[in-house]
């Protein structure tokens, strides 16, 4: 008797393992500390039977949010039918032997189209990538960014990917060109802060048109395709809203409310966006 208790008392310890979830109280509470830059805290946890048949993909298309026991699942993109829904278990970083170090307590590998391009790289296409890397942080964290060599930088490590952002998104370069839209921002800049959120967004595997100077006077705002929602896709298009205030105004409606979907995707809902962000989206 005492041996079939812990057996059952394993194996109810190892289901709630692979399928409970950590959570905050509120996303919105969570994703504000994110973008702080404080470390994030589970609060509660755990589980819901449904969510937890979501299976892991660095390339998710759905993501989940909570207020208080309630776990909200919204679309990042467009999904056609019979398409399964994926999120992620652990927060993809673009390198296959780290992102797999995180799964294997699930046990499983993870075969999305950035793990496997990690995968399939060559060593030395790598060491060149991550050299540049170096080169890049070091530029960043000069007391004087020379933005200049930053964006040469940063072309020569795009030269490094075999597949456009789109089809592979390069979330190594997201962070890079996010400090480089801020940088442009303090210096006022904004055509430069518009170009770099942009770039900081494809690299994500956004597809947006009609969205970058010069303006094409028969090609209209649009997000042709959304691409993987991290929390900062949010400032990314509070960025763009502020740099279209000084110069292209009648893009400012369409930044807003690709702004605020990202807030309600991310957070769960979109009625605290401005309390968030700010009447006018002003980070400051």
């Amino acid at each position: 008797m005492l041996t079939q208790i812990s057996s059952k008392s394993f194996l109810v310890e190892r289901v709630i393992s692979l399928t409970g979830f950590g959570c905050p109280l509120t996303t919105k509470e969570n994703h504000l500390h994110a973008t702080k830059g404080s470390e994030n805290r589970h609060h509660s946890c755990g589980v819901w039977s449904m969510a937890s048949r979501i299976n892991h993909s660095c390339i998710s298309n759905v993501r989940r949010s909570f207020i208080g026991d309630l776990q909200i699942i919204r679309a990042t993109c467009d999904i056609p039918a019979d398409t399964e829904l994926t999120f992620w278990y652990k927060v993809p970083t673009g390198d296959h032997y780290e992102m797999q170090k995180g799964l294997d307590h699930w046990g499983f590998q993870c075969k999305c189209a950035i793990c496997l391009d990690s995968k399939n790289t060559p060593k030395k296409l790598l060491k060149k990538r991550n050299d540049l890397l170096g080169d890049l942080e070091a530029t960043l964290n000069a007391t004087n960014v020379n933005t200049a060599k930053a964006e040469r930088i940063l072309n020569a490590i795009g030269q490094t990917y075999k597949h456009p952002p789109a089809d592979v998104p390069r979330l190594l370069l997201r962070e890079p060109y996010a400090r480089l839209a801020l940088i442009y921002s303090e210096q006022r800049n904004e055509a430069k802060v518009a170009a770099m959120s942009l770039k900081a967004l494809e690299s994500l595997g956004f597809i947006i048109k009609g969205a970058e100077l010069p303006f094409s006077p028969v090609e209209p705002f649009r997000v042709e395709k959304w691409g993987i929602m991290r929390d900062d896709v949010i400032s990314m298009w509070v960025h763009l809203w502020n740099a279209y205030s000084a110069f292209a105004p009648h893009l400012l409606p369409q930044a807003a409310d690709c702004g605020k979907l990202a807030y309600s995707i991310s957070v769960g809902e979109d009625v605290t966006f401005k309390e968030s962000y700010g009447e006018q989206g002003d980070l400051k």
